[in-house]
């Protein structure tokens, strides 16, 4: 057990991105350049980031948390929380934190475990990490952020190749003065929205099999199978642009604070 902290802050960040490189060009040669221009010019991505076929998640939050430890000069064997958050894990058993622990080198007192989230993956893996360190079972957390989404997605589905890369992030959180470092957090859930952001097959309700691996083509023109991410993009659209600002606007409300308070706002979402 550490001592009761209830300071927190992020003490070092680094991140890795692939080699590997999907621009706009191919996007137009691959689904047509006016079917996609107007796709491209809304999301004001130029390019994506891409894994080879033997480069998964964890080898790049393995290199991303070397890069941090050895920038900040950072001794590991302080590290007693190491959380990994991904969609997109080495296996279903085990944890990919556990393989990412023995790779590390961290010691045998290290909590470990993965989390399961996609867009909301940082602010709850910070909220996890700053839990932990303020009740006193951790002191230092080293978070890794890491997914490889175009694994999921099928090469020739025009809503989802324009809007995807592969990345990884690692954060070391530990403890600050009282009264400085992260405020809060505020976490919710829509479940009833569940379905329109999935991979239908893969888990226990739809093993993959030789169905799951049929392709079909919808009424867009964007080909899938039940084995790769399906998004329905206007409905996760309208949720980022009508509930994010409502959340926003209820975390300064708890802080007693107002937008012009604010010097930046960092938004996950593929819209400029």
């Amino acid at each position: 057990m550490s001592a009761v902290c209830s300071g927190t802050t992020i003490l070092g960040l680094a991140a890795v991105l692939p080699a590997g490189v999907l621009n706009n060009e191919e996007i137009a040669r691959r689904f047509g350049e006016r079917e996609t221009a107007s796709a491209i010019k809304m999301s004001g991505i130029r390019e994506r980031r891409v894994t080879g076929p033997r480069q998964h998640a964890s080898d790049l939050a393995l290199t991303a948390a070397e890069r941090l430890i050895r920038n900040m000069g950072f001794d590991r064997s302080l590290i007693d929380l190491l959380v990994f958050v991904s969609q997109t894990p080495d296996y279903k058993i085990p944890t990919t934190a556990s393989i990412l622990h023995g790779k590390l080198g961290l010691r045998e007192s290290c909590a470990t475990f993965d989390v399961n989230q996609a867009c909301s993956a940082y602010p709850y893996s910070l909220s996890i990490a700053h839990s932990m360190i303020a009740s006193g079972i951790a002191r230092y957390a080293l978070i890794l952020n890491a997914d490889t989404l175009t694994k999921l997605i099928h090469p020739q589905d025009r809503s989802l190749v324009v809007l995807h890369g592969d990345g990884a992030a690692a954060t070391i959180v530990g403890p600050c003065k009282d009264n400085e470092g992260l405020e809060g957090f505020i976490l919710g859930t829509d479940g009833s929205r569940a379905r329109h952001l999935l991979v239908p097959a893969g888990g226990s309700r739809l093993p993959c099999g030789p169905e799951t691996k049929v392709e079909r083509t919808d009424e867009a023109g964007c080909v899938r199978t039940d084995e790769n991410l399906v998004m329905d993009g206007p409905a996760v659209f309208h949720f980022s642009v009508y509930k994010v600002p409502e959340v926003i606007r209820g975390a300064l409300d708890k802080l007693g604070m107002t937008i012009d308070d604010v010097d930046t706002v960092i938004l996950h979402q593929a819209n400029k």
